[in-house]
């Protein structure tokens, strides 16, 4: 996603310094709209909402602040120096005196405010600027590149150079566009670097981020509620999944943005105003919300607000939240514009409209927990639990007891009271049977009960329990296969497979590829670019893990901090993929530069008549690649192109070299 920031400067010869400063750490994931007073650019309407500011000390800038957005974010540009041009400075002695030059007596003294804040304080620093005065004993001036004002008779000359956005700046910039990715890349720890900077370490404010967001992601996703954390414009920094589950919206589409809950935005502009914690009820579709919002102040500034949403209305609801029972993906979720993905994601949207049984199938890695999950969300049953079970994870001792629970005494080691069995718990909603095939015959026997009667027998139980679920399973095994090798139970087969869903592997959804690519690199807060050849490995590849292992390539990609990525950089798989590739290309045009030159030998050809003959060889082949192939023999002086309607003929090497083919054949 790239970000639009302004840029509003006093002077305009400084906007193409600073415009390529930033572009130095955030590459193409960013784009500038400069402003200046100087050319009055700067007093014009503004469609960003993000700035830097270097014009905040100038006496005109109080006129450009009432041009910005009400909701605009102003982040002030510090300035500092390299840090190889002010250790210079540094073997000076104290109370040495000099002058600081510059084109202004305004900017020589913020100048010099500057090298006091990095601690250059050693050194007597006077301003001066075109018609000003200095004492007659000075020998040394400091410049940041002004060297042609420096007044005659000075010795000694230090040129410190232009002052360059710090990178505590651009540190900050990167957190308020939610670009902290870029804080661990070389190129922003090279910035940085290149610096003198004695305010706080930047690996050590960079480090200490990465932690407390860590901490901060799993507090709030162990919390037993959902929680949604605003900043102080009230767009959503962050929040957990039990909050996207109540506001049944996808995490993608409001983070960085207002809530779009009038309701509850309400609420929270109220507490906003009066500056303390407001609990009230609001409803989202048939369920009753209570929501409990608080301003986050400091020094009387509102930096935020913290909510936390608890579904009231429904008991089972809010049990399932606390155990995790929910489904925690929509068809939203599922990414990709392939037409082959939109018309499964139609036929399984459909499916969700009924009560019917489910089998989905497809290849490890395509998604089947993710319609499964979005089917439950679409059905009438999304308010009730939907409980998922992978039926090859628990072992076959643990997997009766798991499903069905169990009654007090039932076995040594029995939980006092008896336990609840996950198809009970399941009970108002759906159960998600992911890799089925995992399921022993004994147990599939007894689920075949369960579907039949709608009821079920604890373990070690002599009562039974009525329950209302919806059956889901998923394999990527073929269980007609497994019920002819006696593994898989046919009665059993038909019951689950009332409608079934099959899924396509990646590799069949074109076009998909780069569009899922994009969507991780965002989930994974990771910025970087492919060159065209690495896109074409990518592309080319079979994927046999398909999503999953599409995911585990850009995090891979990622670690490596750099803005392009090379074909070289791309994971072991692929490139020994891509080789197999090309060498059966190799294979395969060299047969048909075979089957070229043996009836060029024959005759002279025309590119028409010879792409004619090739298919009698049933070799098919487009014009353009006949061409490029013919290109090659005659770059290789095996032929010669014909004019007008001579065609091509062999050349002698070209009958040498066919002559030599036909004997390796023989």
């Amino acid at each position: 996603m790239k970000y639009n920031i302004g840029l509003i400067t006093e002077n305009k010869a400084v906007i193409p310094e600073y415009m390529d400063q930033i572009k130095s750490v955030f590459g193409d994931g960013i784009t500038i709209n400069p402003y200046s007073i100087e050319d009055k650019s700067a007093y014009a309407p503004k469609k960003v909402s993000i700035f830097l500011v270097s014009a905040h000390t100038s006496k005109n800038y109080k006129e450009v602040e009432k041009k910005l957005p009400n909701d605009a974010v102003v982040i002030p540009v510090l300035l500092s120096f390299s840090n190889h041009d002010i250790l210079q400075l540094k073997t000076y002695p104290k109370g040495m005196k000099a002058i600081f030059t510059n084109v202004s007596k305004r900017m020589a003294e913020e100048c010099i405010v500057t090298l006091y804040q990095m601690g250059i304080n050693h050194i007597d620093l006077m301003p001066y600027y075109p018609g000003g005065d200095y004492p007659n004993n000075i020998e040394l001036a400091i410049t940041p590149g002004e060297l042609d004002i420096i007044p005659n008779g000075i010795k000694k000359i230090i040129d410190i150079g232009r002052r360059q956005i710090s990178a505590n700046t651009m540190a900050e910039l990167a957190l308020k566009i939610r670009k902290q990715s870029v804080l661990s890349t070389k190129k922003f720890l090279d910035y940085s670097q290149n610096q003198y900077n004695t305010f706080d370490s930047l690996s050590t404010l960079v480090s200490n981020y990465d932690k407390l967001y860590q901490k901060f992601i799993s507090l709030v996703n162990s919390v037993e509620k959902g929680v949604i954390v605003l900043d102080e414009k009230l767009n959503v920094f962050d929040c957990n999944q039990l909050a996207i589950h109540i506001l049944k919206q996808k995490k993608a589409l409001i983070i960085g943005k207002p809530i779009s809950n009038s309701n509850l935005l309400n609420v929270v502009e109220r507490s906003k105003k009066m500056e303390y914690s407001i609990q009230e009820n609001f409803k989202i579709d048939n369920n009753t919300i209570h929501a409990d919002i608080r301003p986050i102040l400091k020094g009387g500034r509102f930096l935020g607000s913290l909510i936390t949403l608890e579904c009231v209305n429904k008991e089972n609801v809010s049990v399932d939240f606390k155990r995790g029972y929910i489904a925690r993906y929509q068809f939203s979720d599922i990414v990709g514009r392939s037409v082959i993905l939109g018309n499964i994601k139609k036929l399984a949207n459909k499916m969700a409209n009924t009560e019917s049984s489910i089998l989905i199938t497809g290849e490890s890695g395509t998604g089947k927990e993710l319609f499964a999950s979005s089917i439950h969300n679409s059905s009438n049953r999304k308010n009730g639990p939907f409980v998922a079970i992978n039926c090859a994870a628990i072992p076959e001792s643990l997997l009766e007891s798991e499903l069905f629970g169990y009654s007090e005494g039932a076995f040594t080691g029995a939980k006092r009271g008896g336990k609840k069995g996950l198809l009970e718990i399941a009970n108002g909603g759906t159960v998600f049977f992911d890799e089925i095939e995992g399921m022993s015959l004994n147990v599939q026997l007894k689920l075949l009960r369960v579907i039949q009667e709608r009821e079920i027998m604890p373990v070690g139980g002599n009562y039974v329990i009525p329950i209302d679920i919806r059956i889901i399973s998923a394999s990527n095994k073929n269980l007609l296969e497994l019920m002819n090798e006696g593994k898989f139970r046919n009665d059993l087969y038909y019951r689950i497979c009332t409608l079934p869903l099959n899924l396509p592997p990646l590799r069949d959804r074109e076009g998909d590829v780069l569009i899922l690519i994009e969507e991780f690199k965002s989930l994974l807060n990771t910025d970087f670019e492919m060159t065209d050849s690495a896109k074409k490995i990518m592309l080319n590849y079979r994927w046999p893990g398909n999503i999953r292992e599409l995911r585990n390539a850009v995090e891979y990609l990622s670690l490596f901090d750099d803005e392009i990525i090379e074909e070289y950089q791309l994971p072991a798989p692929m490139l020994d993929s891509m080789l197999n590739y090309e060498n059966n290309l190799h294979t395969e045009e060299k047969d048909i530069e075979f089957h070229i030159l043996k009836h060029l030998n024959n005759a002279p050809c025309g590119r028409g008549n010879l792409q004619s003959l090739l298919l009698e060889d049933n070799i098919q082949i487009t014009e353009a690649n006949l061409r490029s192939i013919m290109k090659s023999l005659k770059d290789r002086d095996l032929i010669n192109s014909g004019v007008g309607r001579t065609g091509s003929s062999i050349t002698d090497k070209g009958k040498i070299e066919y002559e030599n083919k036909v004997n390796r054949i023989k």
